[in-house]
């Protein structure tokens, strides 16, 4: 006795007609310190001379381009870690011009010649946004915390025969930071977890999303300080655990259209970065609708 049955599928099957290609990876997000950014997705028809066509389709829309919102890095819009981290040149790409950082040791904005791609984060178009970003910042720290931001720039721009006297950290330290995949199987959502920066030679907290990510990963800050930073473990049984600090919300904004409907947003400043390992800064900024009547 036989009887016919349905074959399986192939699970990429782009015979019919405006068949869609999977979606590409998000690109960057353009979001600043202070405002939400966008980041964007695309996919493309399996056959290209099909597009137009299906584009023009009125009882079927095709989805070929996304949008979404985003936000900046909260830990890259702290005055206090992007005024800590070391004079780095850059590497050579183009013609050099004249940049500031903010020097630690002397507390004061100087010039460098910034070659003009890569580089840290402490590095700014003019004396006045320097200054703007890092005295307020640094001079509400307590004095302990500014000498401890002069020798981490100091550790940074050493050379390497000094770095080779120093307490050797694990090579897991070395890697970039692994946020993780975006479609992880769990429902517990994303997890509290610590990286070394490279960069600023601190250990520093990310949400990992469960999946994907690599070995520069800590489940808690001592276990992070312990593996790269071997020479801090002294100091940590001392030092106390704080929580971030952050300044009170400012007015709400004004409205981003003059006609329908819009978005406006309010702020706050970080005082006082988390310290060893303490509860890290919440949202810096808010958004909500908002309704413009002259049109």
């Amino acid at each position: 006795e036989s009887r016919t049955c349905e074959g399986r599928k192939r699970s990429c099957d782009f015979s019919a007609l405006c068949s869609l290609l999977s979606w590409s990876r998000w690109g960057p997000c353009n979001a600043t310190c202070e405002m939400h950014g966008y980041q964007q997705r695309s996919r493309m028809f399996a056959r290209f001379e099909e597009k137009e066509k299906c584009l023009k389709n009125k009882e079927r829309r095709f989805k070929i381009f996304e949008e979404k919102r985003c936000k900046k890095d909260t830990a890259l819009c702290d005055p206090v870690i992007i005024c800590s981290e070391g004079l780095i040149m850059g590497s050579s790409c183009g013609k050099p011009v004249m940049k500031y950082f903010y020097d630690a040791a002397k507390h004061s904005c100087v010039p460098f010649e910034y070659l003009g791609c890569k580089g840290s984060l402490n590095n700014f178009p003019s004396k006045m946004s320097c200054e703007k970003a890092c005295l307020a910042a640094v001079n509400a720290l307590p004095q302990w915390r500014k000498d401890k931001m002069a020798h981490l720039q100091f550790q940074s721009q050493s050379n390497s025969d000094k770095r080779k006297k120093m307490p050797t950290m694990a090579n897991k330290c070395r890697l970039e930071v692994k946020y993780g995949g975006m479609n992880c199987d769990g429902t517990m959502g994303p997890d509290i977890r610590y990286y070394y920066d490279n960069r600023n030679g601190r250990c520093r907290q990310f949400k990992y999303t469960g999946c994907d990510g690599n070995n520069n990963n800590f489940r808690s800050y001592h276990s992070c300080i312990k593996a790269c930073m071997p020479d801090q473990i002294d100091f940590m049984k001392t030092a106390p655990i704080k929580a971030c600090q952050v300044s009170q919300w400012s007015h709400w904004g004004p409205c981003s259209t003059t006609c329908g409907v819009g978005e406006r947003f309010k702020w706050r400043s970080v005082l006082r970065p988390a310290l060893n390992g303490g509860p890290a800064c919440p949202e810096l900024f808010l958004s909500e609708p908002c309704f413009a009547t002259t049109c």
